[in-house]
């Protein structure tokens, strides 16, 4: 609520009031790993609407501030693992991360390609056996591998294939040692990284995979593919040393 007082020339005053509406800009908020409300409403918003304050009382117009009448906070609800995002056959990485050692992209011809990922991140002391799909072809000799140097049987019961985003929520429930993380790309020009699924804690096997929507081959990479809408892979993006994923 604003205010000012204009002189009637007979030596009395008028008050004049007036409200003013002051709008933020949005604020986006992942499941995890996203600054609380409160946080944000602290030292982001608040700041925010307190400058725009200023901006009308700096104007000269002798408005003065009174009080606040009403807030309002608007949410919008966005679950990108319902959107029917899923892993499927290979697709090669964007120029940008065609030689980039951290990222293992597996030349496979069918749905598995999440399966390839998670098992390539077993056989870190061999490059070059990881990337080749005959590596992973006898998937059951493959898991009693891992089982037998590493201690964990890996379950991907109940999982179709494509695996889509939220189904990994089902695989880490699956294996409670096991956390992951998915990033996506903003376009293949910048490779930029975003999170789609950013997990709380990282549990003793973690991985971080990258979904990599497939484009045409005449556009920038921004616009998906009218025809391969869904056709996304998943690539294990990882550190050799940490685990984690290089930006």
């Amino acid at each position: 609520l604003y205010y000012k007082t204009q002189n009637l020339g007979d030596g009395t005053f008028s008050r004049i009031e007036d409200q003013k509406l002051l709008k933020s800009r949005q604020y986006v908020f992942t499941t995890a790993g996203s600054p609380k409300i409160t946080q944000v409403l602290q030292n982001t918003l608040y700041p925010e609407i307190m400058e725009a304050n200023e901006r009308i009382l700096l104007a000269g117009s002798q408005w003065r501030f009174e009080q606040v009448v009403w807030g309002e906070l608007i949410f919008n609800t966005f679950d990108i693992t319902r959107c029917g995002l899923s892993g499927s056959s290979y697709i090669p990485l964007p120029e940008k991360l065609k030689n980039c050692k951290g990222i293992i992209n597996i030349n496979n011809e069918d749905n598995k390609c999440f399966v390839y990922s998670i098992l390539s991140y077993f056989y870190k002391e061999d490059r070059h056996k990881r990337h080749l799909i005959s590596t992973y072809r006898d998937i059951d000799a493959v898991l009693a591998y891992i089982d037998a140097l590493f201690g964990i049987k890996l379950n991907f019961s109940g999982l179709q294939f494509p695996v889509s985003l939220h189904q990994v929520h089902k695989f880490e429930k699956n294996n409670p040692r096991v956390s992951v993380n998915i990033f996506g790309l903003i376009n293949t020009t910048s490779c930029r990284l975003y999170p789609l699924k950013n997990v709380d804690q990282e549990k003793e096997f973690h991985f971080d995979l990258l979904y990599l929507k497939c484009c045409n081959d005449t556009d920038d990479g921004d616009d998906d593919d009218d025809d391969d809408v869904d056709n996304i892979y998943s690539d294990e993006c990882e550190n050799e040393e940490a685990g984690e994923s290089d930006n």
